[in-house]
């Protein structure tokens, strides 16, 4: 029974806790999580902590500001990439031990060379972990009712790095390792200047809008 050797029943666990306040010049709210789930086979688990924030302020009579900001963390242990799906691939009659319950590299030698997925979990390694900031901050200004100025900047960034383990006992041949990262970084700028006019029972809106975007992506990769 492959999948009874190792499939599991798993636990995920979900927590988040908010606050929020303020009066009629500043509002805000924040809030924490967590999120974990120690997967359907043994050594695989997954982690997230996040974070969010908002601040809303009227600065003046003319002026007002705020912010939205997103933090999140995340670690996550697969083991490997390809051992579910072989579990699912190996026949009941190709034995996972010996007599002496030692594990069977190639349970099914002589009619397929592919190593047992049961040496895959024990062996191999493969983690993720990854950073991401989603955010937005605006600045209004509107020094009569009928004129209104407001400029947006949303900036993301996402860091994340891989590394994977491949044993030879997994692999039927050698030792093999390699890592990865990737760096993002992008934003968007907005700007809009808003206008209207009423004239008898007519009303006029004018939107002048100026819209930049930046992107940035930056990946590296190691193998031996």
């Amino acid at each position: 029974d492959w999948l009874g050797e190792q499939l599991k029943s798993s636990i995920q666990t979900n927590h988040f806790i908010s606050g929020s306040g303020g009066n009629d010049k500043l509002n805000f709210t924040i809030g924490a999580g967590y999120q974990g789930d120690n997967g359907n086979i043994e050594g695989q688990s997954y982690k997230k902590y996040n974070f969010k924030g908002n601040v809303n302020a009227n600065i003046s009579d003319k002026w007002s500001m705020g912010t939205n900001i997103n933090l999140a963390y995340s670690d996550r242990e697969m083991r490997s990439r390809t051992a579910m799906r072989q579990l699912f691939r190996m026949p009941p009659y190709a034995p996972a031990f010996d007599e002496n319950g030692e594990l069977i590299r190639q349970p099914m030698l002589g009619i397929s060379g592919n190593v047992s997925p049961l040496a895959e979990l024990k062996y191999n390694k493969f983690n993720t972990q990854q950073y991401y900031l989603i955010s937005n901050f605006h600045l209004q200004f509107q020094p009569i009712r009928a004129i209104s100025l407001r400029s947006t900047f949303s900036p993301n960034m996402r860091f994340q790095r891989s590394g994977e383990y491949m044993d030879r006992l997994a692999t039927g041949s050698t030792n093999r390792g390699n890592m990865s990262t990737t760096q993002d970084f992008s934003y968007i700028w907005d700007n809009q200047l808003h206008v209207d006019k009423e004239v008898g029972e007519h009303r006029f809106d004018y939107d002048f809008i100026h819209s930049m975007l930046y992107d940035r992506n930056e990946y590296l990769y190691g193998y031996s």
